[in-house]
């Protein structure tokens, strides 16, 4: 029996002790400034800083993250912060919290690389806009629609939108692919001057170079083959009609680089305009190292 007693006593005693650390929790980090009296948490962080921002204000971002100076180092929610972070500023790719033995905060952005720029039509709350879209697929920022095409960004016209939601996905998984791999294949094979990708006709993807030439490329089975052949094409067309020379090129018979025949027409916009359905003439570009080149008729 006095066995019994004791157990319940130590028991008792056990349950006093966890309830009594409960209760101390809130203040078990603090610590009291014994000139000013100020109560400070301890191993309270020291500063906050951001790095890799280059579109955001800092201090909104250290105010968004929830992050505090004079904070103990332990109450830091670093996931937390980094969701709220992602959320408010949709160029903050990625985002990682890092608190240094010295206890300074570091928040490390890494930026969004823009890829285009699709148009958002009218909804209930918001006008028709362009939608900056990032490579990662996501609308980073809306421009106002001021022209045909938004300025100083590659316009992706026809693209198939998801949403409209800054940081969220807004681009179809297909047309995100389609466009990634002619980013990457103009970037590879040096060709510039592309404003505008034309999803319209998927079976007919087209380039918009520098306002003069209409690129037809085809469906999205060989893209990449069918930069590389403009790029060679492309100087041909311009030494032969001069630099200002306008028109159409249609390389979407150009399946790859074995190709000992490809199909390459160029058909210059003063033939397009006196007879549309007037057959293209061939151009004479040689598109490979083993490519067999044509003569213009």
């Amino acid at each position: 029996m006095a066995r019994v007693r004791l157990f319940l006593v130590l028991w008792i005693l056990n349950i006093a002790l966890l309830i009594g650390t409960l209760l101390m929790l809130p203040t078990a980090f603090q610590t009291t400034d014994v000139e000013t009296g100020e109560t400070k948490q301890w191993l309270a962080l020291e500063s906050i800083s951001v790095q890799g921002n280059t579109r955001y204000d800092d201090e909104a971002i250290i105010g968004t993250s929830g992050i505090e100076i004079g904070q103990s180092v332990f109450s830091v929610n670093k996931n937390a912060a980094v969701k709220k972070i992602k959320q408010a500023f949709p160029y903050a790719e990625t985002v990682e919290i890092q608190i240094d033995f010295k206890r300074n905060a570091v928040i490390n952005i890494t930026e969004a690389q823009e890829l285009c720029a699709v148009y958002s039509p009218n909804t209930d709350s918001v006008d028709g806009k362009w939608m900056v879209v990032g490579n990662n697929g996501q609308a980073l920022m809306y421009l106002p629609v001021e022209s045909e095409r938004p300025f100083r960004r590659l316009y992706l016209k026809g693209a198939q939108t998801t949403g409209s939601t800054l940081g969220a996905v807004v681009l179809s998984e297909h047309d995100l692919a389609i466009v990634r791999e002619l980013r990457t294949a103009m970037a590879d094979n040096g060709l510039t001057g592309v404003g505008e990708i034309d999803l319209s006709d998927r079976s007919r993807i087209r380039l918009n170079w520098k306002n003069q030439i209409s690129v037809i490329l085809g469906n999205d089975s060989n893209l990449t083959y069918e930069v590389a052949a403009t790029v060679s094409a492309i100087p041909k067309i311009l030494s032969r009609h001069g630099d200002t020379a306008t028109g159409v090129l249609d390389v979407s018979q150009y399946s790859d680089k074995t190709v000992t025949s490809p199909m390459i027409v160029f058909t210059p916009s003063a033939l397009l305009n006196e007879n549309k359905e007037q057959t293209a003439t061939p151009e004479a570009p040689e598109t490979t190292a083993t490519a067999t080149t044509t003569t213009a008729g």
